[in-house]
């Protein structure tokens, strides 16, 4: 399942961005923390139980981290700090952590590619499952990464996490593989995670009917029964399957399948 990135949602985190930006520049911890804690309370009310946490990418620790992250992972504030970001590692599914790793590493390596002003201006989303701290139990976490300052060297520094439970909306089976996407702010592009390839895929490149039948293969559908549902040909079908190969990088219909899986 995609998680949603709309209209909805992202004007709150694009006000985050600007109001986090803003104080960072002028270097005012207090007034970063006044101010996101109204946006992320206006932000929980919209969307469910949130915390946040202000990452320093360049030292791996904590600048800060709201007090209700132990509601979510069962793991208190002085545990994040104590251990930093590494401490995400103990508490990470394991049947996880090898496709989070990867993902992860593909992201940052993505980013770095794009423009400055993009990587000053994007979002980065990933979900994967966690075990808490308290009882033990899977949760699936979406993390939303705003980028609010990069290095002399281009590269992310400052980055505000909105972390959520999501499990109302994606199973939390540790079997499920995480799922990342990039946003751009510049023009509204989303970018998937293709665990196959390791690498983004610019969703914004397929036509509307290359939607459509990839969500036909991600609900488990096959050619021949796309091709009845959407009354088209099964010759147009595999045709716009061999553009759906090319756009997402995919080198066989297994591929595509499971690609399209999961992102619906």
């Amino acid at each position: 399942m995609q998680l949603p990135f709309n209209k909805k949602n992202s004007e709150y985190l694009y006000n985050l961005m600007d109001v986090g930006k803003r104080h960072i520049n002028q270097c005012d911890t207090k007034a970063i923390l006044h101010n996101l804690n109204n946006l992320i309370n206006l932000y929980s009310n919209k969307f469910g139980p949130t915390y946040y946490s202000i990452n320093d990418c360049s030292t791996g620790q904590y600048l800060y981290i709201s007090e209700n992250c132990q509601q979510i992972t069962g793991y208190p504030q002085d545990y994040f700090y104590q251990f930093g970001l590494k401490g995400y590692h103990d508490f990470r599914a394991p049947e996880n952590d090898k496709f989070l790793k990867e993902m992860i590493i593909s992201s940052w390596n993505y980013a770095h590619k794009l423009p400055k002003n993009d990587r000053l201006n994007l979002i980065t989303n990933f979900d994967y499952c966690i075990i808490t701290g308290d009882h033990y139990k899977f949760k699936r976490i979406l993390d939303q990464l705003i980028t609010l300052s990069l290095d002399r060297d281009g590269k992310f520094r400052i980055l505000l996490a909105i972390s959520q439970e999501i499990s109302h909306i994606k199973k939390p089976d540790p079997i499920l593989l995480p799922g990342a996407s990039i946003h751009l702010r510049r023009n509204g592009s989303h970018h998937l995670y293709n665990h196959f390839t390791q690498d983004f895929i610019d969703m914004d490149t397929l036509t509307e009917r290359e939607h459509e039948i990839l969500s036909c293969y991600g609900v488990g559908m096959n050619s021949g029964t796309i091709a009845e549902s959407l009354f088209i040909s099964p010759f147009t079908v595999q045709s716009h399957r061999t553009n759906l190969y090319k756009k997402t990088k995919c080198k066989n219909i297994n591929q595509l399948k499971a690609f399209a899986q999961s992102i619906h």
